[in-house]
């Protein structure tokens, strides 16, 4: 029996021995995966850690994310690299990179490296060996939440944004300026007015009414309102005729006040440039709630387009 502990215990240190030879005493962890969605956006998500809320595989409180018991972090962000820190209970604090690439307008692809020490001890190294494994599968797992999460064009977004067809093409149009953001009963002045002008040429709306409104200076502002209808009209006074070109245009639905609005036009313009679109004319809000009917804005249903070549 004690031959046989005897030899037991030399194998142990034999393989020890052979561990410590093996193992390299730093190693470089790496990691990577694909997402289908533009690199813009998903850095975004990656570099501004008070959105990694919206994404982390476990609930965050305040700004520390964690994941089996170990502590994640960006500490910078340059370009297309974000630099991380990763407090580790066996490792230390380790730091490390997510390098971002993006070959085609919607994909990214992501490679996190983290740098780390294994120890100069047998049993050191290779302890914190079978940990760096486990942190490399930990780290992988963090970045399949974020691909789950980014995928959907609706997270990166806030709405899912198609493209279609410009079906109205004729339409009539008034502008105002303010010296406040125009509320609803700015616009619906407007709506009004024009509503007024297409029935007395015995016309037809063929849509509801369309809004822009533009900043002019830090206390000024231009409200434009256009409703389209069934035929070619020729304005009269400050209400002019418009056309739009039938060709491509994208378009989203919100729910919400005119906040919600102006954040969804927002992230029209981030879609056009992320897939590197151009735009022949400005975008727009239509109002399918009538506001004034419903006081409650989180009812109001909006969509916005944005027409595009």
């Amino acid at each position: 029996m004690k031959r046989v502990i005897s030899f037991l215990v030399i194998l142990l240190f034999a393989a020890l021995a052979a561990g410590y030879f093996i193992i390299p005493g730093d190693t470089t962890i790496v990691t990577g995966i694909d997402i289908k969605a533009p690199m813009g956006r998903t850095g975004d998500f990656i570099g501004g850690q008070q959105l990694w809320s919206k994404w982390w595989p476990l609930p965050i409180t305040g700004n520390n994310a964690t994941y089996n018991g170990n502590m994640f972090r960006v500490t910078g962000r340059e370009g297309n690299i974000i630099e991380t820190e990763i407090i580790h209970k066996d490792l230390g604090t380790l730091g490390g990179r997510i390098l971002m690439a993006g070959p085609l307008v919607d994909s990214t692809g992501l490679e996190w490296s983290v740098n780390a020490s294994l120890g100069s001890g047998p049993l050191a190294r290779v302890k914190n060996y079978f940990a760096a494994k486990k942190l490399k599968k930990d780290m992988a797992a963090v970045l399949l939440a974020l691909k789950k999460f980014a995928e959907k064009q609706e997270n990166i977004y806030g709405m899912i944004i198609e493209k279609t067809r410009v079906t109205d093409t004729v339409l009539v149009a008034t502008r105002n300026d303010y010296d406040h953001y125009p509320n609803t009963d700015d616009i619906y002045k407007m709506v009004d007015k024009l509503k007024a002008y297409i029935k007395s040429e015995n016309a037809a709306e063929t849509n509801a009414p369309m809004l822009n409104i533009q900043r002019a200076d830090s206390s000024h502002f231009e409200a434009m309102v256009a409703i389209p209808t069934n035929r070619l009209l020729n304005g009269k006074g400050d209400i002019e005729q418009k056309r739009m070109v039938p060709g491509n245009i994208i378009w989203g639905q919100v729910k919400g006040g005119q906040a919600t609005v102006e954040y969804a036009l927002q992230q029209l313009e981030n879609y056009k440039y992320d897939n590197r679109l151009t735009s022949p004319a400005i975008p727009f809000a239509l109002l399918v709630t009538d506001r004034r009917a419903e006081p409650d804005t989180s009812k109001w249903i909006t969509r916005v387009y944005y027409p595009i070549f």
